[in-house]
């Protein structure tokens, strides 16, 4: 084996047991709290633009209330937002969040082993494009 060979080889073993999923396990869980990340605008001449979820007034933690079918801002932004959700769908460890409030329309998945969550937010002649990572939340907060 060269040595190229080797030391590649002894990055993956370094990382295979490594989980790279900045989320918690959402299996079963109604209630969560998620953290958006990072956001991208595109447009339809293809120009798209990243940056902080804020640039585009995605606010930073959004509880999410798979039960009571809602999604709301925290206490701690000091905003009062909260958006119905129109349908849930559980499906093979993911769960599938659509609905539309304002001129706007979001779908998103969550990965339930993962936390992992991507969300499109379809407006007139552009969309938002969000990642978040989420955590259960337990009925005391």
């Amino acid at each position: 084996m060269n040595r190229t060979s080797w030391i590649l080889s002894s990055i993956l073993l370094l990382f295979a047991g490594i989980d790279f999923a900045f989320g918690d396990d959402l299996t079963g869980a109604d209630r969560l709290l998620c953290t958006s990340v990072r956001a991208m605008e595109c447009f339809p001449d293809g120009v798209c633009l990243a940056d902080e979820p804020e640039s585009w007034n995605v606010p930073r933690f959004i509880r999410v209330d798979l039960k009571e079918q809602i999604m709301s801002t925290t206490a701690a932004s000091g905003e009062e937002r909260s958006t119905p959700i129109e349908t849930i769908e559980r499906d093979r460890n993911r769960v599938f969040i659509q609905g539309a409030e304002q001129g706007r329309a979001f779908s998103s998945v969550l990965n339930e082993i993962t936390g992992l969550a991507s969300t499109g937010i379809a407006l007139d002649g552009h969309v938002v494009s969000v990642f978040s990572y989420c955590t259960p939340i337990d009925g005391s907060d």
